[in-house]
């Protein structure tokens, strides 16, 4: 079952007014290369770009709190009360300042979803394409 279309970037690169045509009928494509998903396009415009980015945003930072919360299921950590927690941070604090190496969760746990990108708010309202 096919949800959204496909066009390889390839055509993107040679038929852009096609891609732009299909957008426009379809309301979003995903753009492969080599066969495989690289990009979903979606439409936007001057009047909503900014809450369309805003959606994205909100969309990655929804899925990183479902990793952390599955992450906290699988390990146990769903289970510590909020005592346990701070018993545990005044042991890393402890730990930090004897000069114990201290492990930090992998990084698809904290911040995978929230990458800087060359699109960011600030930027836009920085160049003109928004306003507060």
């Amino acid at each position: 079952m096919e949800i959204m279309k496909i066009i390889a970037s390839r055509v993107l690169a040679a038929s852009p007014g096609k891609v732009w045509a299909d957008l426009e009928k379809e309301g979003a494509l995903v753009i492969t290369k080599d066969g495989v998903p690289r990009s979903i396009m979606v439409p936007t415009s001057d009047a909503t770009l900014l809450d369309d980015v805003q959606e994205i945003v909100f969309a990655r930072a929804r899925k990183a709190v479902r990793e952390i919360r599955k992450h906290a299921a699988e390990t146990g950590a769903a289970a510590l009360t909020p005592s346990d927690i701070d018993r545990g941070s005044r042991r890393r604090d402890t730990r930090a300042a004897n000069g114990a190496e201290i492990r930090t969760p992998p990084d698809g746990i904290t911040g995978g979803a929230f990458r800087s990108s060359p699109l960011t708010l600030s930027r836009l309202l920085r160049h003109g394409r928004g306003s507060p």
